[in-house]
């Protein structure tokens, strides 16, 4: 590890604004007292750093803020952007993990990993950069100039330096280059490891073996037809695949050896899911080495067929995830594709999915897009092609669901089976198991599909300059953005919110875990990866309040609130929670969970679900339209809430007349009761008393017609003197 500069620290000025600000105060004629250094800044604020984030670069007081603002992590509700152009001042450091800008002690407003760092350069006043930029030259004729940041996460900064500064723009620069790792075991995770302040259960728990518990998942110990070989036991079989494979039970060794030779990289088709019911089951593979002489090989002829028998269905779907052009194009470098006549009861689709240079170009138009005013809509998206690549994902994912839906088995593969591959086969398993929709399981699914089975993240993600021609691509940011589109359309069947997502894109690129490093699982074990770093599911695990979904389970109550997409996003990232669910009342049903997703892959449906939460959230622009919109839907919550306010009280008011008025009722029946009782009780005294008069007569035969006569009429005294 290199040492800290613990010399005297030198200080650089500047200050902060975003583009809008520039030509607000450039209108307005820019007070030069604002290029002035901050009045009581005198002496470095040390940021809050992870474990052992050493200062290597002293300080600079001040920078200009161009297209960012504040780190969404670190503001709460009231801490939103400001739509007005602002000028910031506070204090940039350059460490051995990032540069980060702070405004006074705590407020991080600009904070960059250096392996996310795209470009970092110096511009001056009359440079062709600058003038693109469109900022003030008299503005820039008082400072010593700019540096300019992009990182792969879409940030981009423009930092001022005051003329007085005793550094130049160029030092600095030279100064993020150096620090910044040129070998993947200089990353950070190697360093803060070693003061980490998890414990040791923690961090075993973050690196606990996967593997062997999914396949026991997924019942393959006790399916006679597969089995689980320890072939490539020391990776000398397949250096790019996992050290547990599982193969058909009836397929030796020996002949697994001879299909690794036909297939490119040697990675054989090998099993990765099984439904448990029906027994239909996802296989991945590379492509096959036909050529363009149309070569075979008997044993992988033949291990198809055993991996259709395994399945005891008739028909075996091979998923190409490539254009059908692009596969044929392969024959001439000795590759190609499945000649169907060769392998019975196998049908081969192609899903025209491109490769890896056009999604990197793509990303970087959308980057574009972001950082401009009014520019994302339905076809500038579409022009850029980003939602196109989507759409070819979701629905080859959706073709594969189909064909295990139809109790068939399925084989996908791209060229080598390390980028497009993994991103079909793990979304498919995201919309067949709900098991994948939980935090633990899309933890498995990840270090399954992405981790073991050899997604080249050191390549794509570009952690370290390449040797060679670059490999970038956004592979595993195009996944991701994929499940946050089934998640949009089923909020409520995914136990994990946005923000978990959010997280595991941004320490793809920061290198601060040892989960994403390197090419494949052999590189990792090479390099002791799991004593020697930190497992990002450790520390998903410490703050897993953050990540849980509050909607997940309540499918009717998700389908009544019918918010605003942007809103709903809002409500569900993180905490503190927007509402106690036990006022909801609606309880989780395990057994919801089981269905099976069909997400709408539809240009239109994709372009009104774009995910603003992640590639806009350090635009101004972008954050202050995503916040009015915000706003807008609060209101017009609120007014509802008021008008349901409203006729709940007139509810009540009603039922308080009704409730009274039943009330006067009740006294009324039971006064009409006394005097009713009031009244039998003189009738039957009186009744009595006649009586009385009747017996008191001497002659028996008058009293027994007096008596048949009050029987008859009531009439006593009347009848009486007639006899």
């Amino acid at each position: 590890m290199l040492s800290v500069n613990t010399g005297s620290t030198p200080k650089r000025h500047g200050w902060l604004l975003n583009g809008e600000a520039i030509k607000h105060y450039a209108e307005r004629g820019f007070p030069i007292s604002l290029l002035q250094p901050p009045a009581k800044e005198n002496s470095p604020i040390t940021p809050s750093k992870p474990p052992v984030e050493n200062t290597y670069y002293g300080t600079i007081m001040g920078v200009l803020y161009s297209d960012n603002y504040m780190d969404g992590t670190n503001l709460s509700s009231d801490e939103m952007p400001s739509p007005e152009p602002t000028c910031i001042g506070g204090t940039l450091y350059v460490t051995n993990y990032r540069v980060v800008f702070k405004q006074g002690e705590d407020k991080i407003l600009f904070s960059a990993p250096l392996t996310s760092i795209i470009k970092a350069e110096a511009r001056y006043p009359g440079d062709h950069n600058m003038i693109n930029d469109e900022i003030p030259y008299d503005f820039l004729s008082r400072s010593k100039g700019c540096l300019f940041i992009r990182t792969k996460d879409l940030q981009v900064a423009r930092m001022f330096f005051h003329s007085d500064s005793s550094e130049t723009v160029t030092d600095t620069v030279k100064s993020i280059n150096h620090y910044a790792p040129k070998d993947i075991n200089q990353v950070f995770a190697f360093v803060s490891s070693q003061n980490s302040h998890f414990t040791p259960e923690q961090r075993a728990n973050g690196w606990c073996n996967y593997l062997l518990a999914e396949y026991e998942r997924l019942g393959i110990n006790n399916d006679c037809a597969w089995r689980v070989t320890n072939i490539n036991e020391d990776y000398k079989f397949c250096d790019t695949y996992p050290n547990m494979l599982v193969v058909p039970k009836s397929f030796s060794d020996d002949d697994l050896r001879i299909v690794a030779g036909f297939r490119s990289r040697a990675r054989i088709p090998a099993l990765t899911w099984r439904h448990k019911t029906s027994g239909a089951i996802i296989t991945r593979s590379s492509q096959p080495m036909v050529g363009i002489t149309r070569a075979r090989s008997k044993q992988d002829e033949d291990l198809l067929e055993h991996i259709r028998r395994a399945t005891k269905q008739s028909q075996l779907n091979i998923i190409d995830c490539r254009p059908r052009a692009n596969a044929l194009a392969n024959t001439v470098m000795g590759k190609g594709y499945e000649n169907t006549a060769y392998y019975p009861q196998c049908s081969i689709s192609f899903m025209g999915i491109d490769h890896i240079h056009t999604m990197n170009q793509s990303l970087q138009m959308l980057s574009r897009l972001c950082h401009t005013e009014g520019s994302l809509n339905k076809a500038n998206l579409e022009a850029c092609g980003w939602l196109n690549h989507t759409k070819a994902i979701m629905s080859a994912a959706n073709k594969v669901v189909q064909s295990i839906e139809r109790y068939q088995g399925v084989l996908i593969h791209c060229s080598d089976g390390w980028d497009r591959t993994a991103q079909v086969s793990a979304l498919a398993q995201v919309l067949l198991d709900p098991y994948y929709r939980t935090i633990h399981g899309f933890r498995v699914l990840i270090e399954k599909e992405f981790v073991s089975f050899g997604h080249k993240f050191l390549d794509r993600m570009c952690h370290v300059p390449p040797s060679g021609a670059s490999e970038s691509s956004p592979i595993f940011v195009q996944f991701v953005d994929c499940v946050f589109q089934v998640w949009q359309q089923c909020p409520s069947y995914f136990e994990f919110n946005e923000l978990f997502l959010i997280t595991l894109l941004d320490h793809s690129y920061s290198c601060l875990y040892g989960n994403f490093l390197y090419n494949c699982e052999r590189e990792r074990e090479s390099a002791k990866v799991q004593s020697n770093t930190i497992s990002i599911w450790s520390h998903v695990q410490e703050r897993l309040d953050l990540y849980v979904n509050i909607w997940y389970g309540r499918h009717s109550t998700v389908r009544r609130l019918q918010y605003d997409r942007n809103l709903y996003n809002t409500m569900t990232m993180g905490s503190p929670r927007p509402l106690d669910m036990s006022e909801i009342g609606e309880e989780v049903d395990p057994n919801s969970f089981t269905v099976v997703l069909s997400p709408d892959c539809s240009l239109d449906m994709l372009a009104s679900n774009f995910w603003t939460g992640y590639y806009t959230r350090y635009s101004t622009s972008m954050k202050s339209t995503y916040r009015d919109l915000i706003h807008s839907e609060l209101e017009e919550c609120k007014m509802e809430i008021e008008k349901l306010k409203k006729e709940k009280k007139e509810k009540e008011k009603e039922t308080n007349r009704l409730t009274s008025k039943i009330k006067k009722y009740k006294e009324e029946i039971k006064k009409r009761d006394a005097e009713l009782q009031k009244y039998e009780t003189i009738r039957d005294e009186e009744h009595n008393h006649d009586c009385i008069l009747v017996n008191a007569t001497p002659d028996e035969e008058i009293n027994r017609t007096v008596m048949k006569n009050i029987d008859e009429s009531g009439i006593v005294f009347e009848d009486y003197f007639k006899v």
